[in-house]
């Protein structure tokens, strides 16, 4: 595979990772009790420019066309975009097929604001769109990237609370199917609006609590015979 090759294929995998991240639903509205930090009129968008293969942990340089700096907005499809390009055998056995298609679409519109940027080829214009909306300076789009990377960020604490980093914490990974995907559930909702705390009983276990702190990150909680806190940046 050529260069240019690697440089495309890792671009789409960005792309198919961060539609799997959003499932499409507008941000909580301004509203809302769980209102989401204000925007930083300096926020730099798309500064993700090294991903790991999920596969091997190997690092690759990646960009993505039409972002500030070209990086990609999470670090999460930065690392799919270089899974995409990695050679290692377990990354090349499970990529998916090359498909030919005529890259003929190069402009995307917003779907927040439709602001129209130029983004280079693309296979069709709903994932012209999609770029766009990943780059777009927008308050919308960079609101919901935002909630996006908050719900990446606590949806990874859960994991080493109560997956399988909670040994490196002291603590046993809970058992029963679904438990966690339940938990990451509930981050996502807090983070969207619904709802602005949670306290689960996890039967013959712990506890598991959620909220917002005043900065309005999203802690997650573990206790049982000993307890311990997790915010953002720990």
């Amino acid at each position: 595979m050529s260069q240019e090759e690697r440089d495309l294929s890792a671009y789409l995998e960005g792309i198919a990772a961060a539609e799997d991240d959003s499932p499409g639903e507008e941000p909580p509205p301004e509203d809302s009790e769980a209102e989401p930090p204000a925007v930083q009129e300096d926020e730099e968008v798309g500064s993700f420019t090294l991903g790991k293969c999920n596969y091997c942990g190997r690092e690759w340089g990646v960009t993505l066309e039409g972002a500030k700096g070209g990086g990609y907005p999470t670090q999460k499809t930065a690392n799919a975009a270089a899974t995409r390009v990695c050679d290692c055998p377990e990354a090349v056995e499970n990529r998916k097929p090359e498909i030919g298609v005529a890259f003929a679409v190069t402009t995307g519109a917003c779907r927040y604001c439709g602001q129209l940027q130029e983004v280079g080829p693309h296979p069709s214009q709903t994932a012209a769109d999609e770029t766009v909306t990943e780059v777009c300076s927008c308050p919308s789009a960079r609101t919901a990237r935002r909630i996006a990377e908050q719900i990446e960020d606590a949806q990874s604490r859960v994991n080493r609370l109560f997956g399988e980093g909670a040994e490196a914490l002291g603590f046993k990974p809970i058992a029963g199917d679904g438990a966690i995907e339940l938990l990451e559930r509930v981050v996502e909702l807090i983070a969207r609006g619904p709802i602005s705390s949670a306290s689960l009983n996890i039967r013959g276990q712990c506890k598991a609590k959620f909220s917002i702190t005043s900065k309005g990150k999203i802690k997650v909680s573990r206790s049982e015979t000993r307890s311990c806190d997790l915010e953002a940046g720990e």
